[in-house]
C-alpha cells in the first residue's frame, strides 16, 4: 500500500511540475504570438480588413483557449490525484483501525467461550451438591423414622 502511495505522489509531483512549466510557457508563448499578430507586423504585409488577418486572429483566440483549458486539465488532474491519495490513506487506516476490531472480537469470543465451560461446570458442580444434599436429608429422614419406630412403636 506504502508503494503504490508513494507512486501517486511521484505521479502527482510531475503533474504539478507539467503544470507549472505549462503555465509559464503559456504566458512566454502567448506573448510571442501577441508580437507575431501585432497590428504592426501584420499590417506591414496584409491590409487592415484582410480576411487571413482575421482568420489569424480568431486562430489566436481559439487556441489561447485551449491552452488555458488544457492549463485547467492539468490543474484538476493533480487536485483528483491529491484527493485519490488522501482517500487512499483514509481507507488504509480504516482498514487498519477494523482489523484491530476484528482481533479484539476475536479475543472476547474466545473469553466468552472459556467462560461459557466454566459455568457449566459449576452448574454441574451444584446440582451434584444439591443430590447429594437431597440424598443426605432422605437418608436422615429414615434415620429418624426408623428410631421413632423402634423407640415408641416397637415397646
Amino acid at each position: 500500500m506504502n508503494s503504490k502511495t508513494r507512486k501517486y505522489r511521484a505521479e502527482l509531483d510531475d503533474v504539478n511540475k507539467t503544470a507549472t512549466s505549462l503555465a509559464g510557457g503559456v504566458t512566454h508563448i502567448t506573448i510571442a504570438r501577441q508580437d507575431l499578430l501585432s497590428p504592426s507586423s501584420v499590417l506591414g504585409d496584409f491590409g487592415a480588413g484582410d480576411p487571413q488577418r482575421s482568420r489569424l486572429l480568431q486562430m489566436n483566440e481559439t487556441l489561447d483557449r485551449t491552452t488555458d483549458s488544457l492549463a485547467r486539465t492539468f490543474q484538476v488532474a493533480a487536485e483528483t490525484d491529491q484527493i485519490g491519495t488522501a482517500v487512499a490513506e483514509e481507507l488504509r487506516t480504516q482498514r487498519e483501525s477494523l482489523v484491530r476490531t476484528k482481533e479484539r472480537l476475536e479475543e472476547t469470543d474466545q473469553n466468552l467461550t472459556t467462560a461459557r465451560k466454566i459455568l457449566r461446570t459449576m452448574y454441574r458442580r451444584v446440582m451434584t451438591n444439591k443430590m447429594i444434599l437431597i440424598l443426605i436429608i432422605v437418608v436422615e429422614i429414615c434415620i429418624l423414622g426408623a428410631l421413632i419406630y423402634w423407640k415408641f412403636i416397637m415397646k
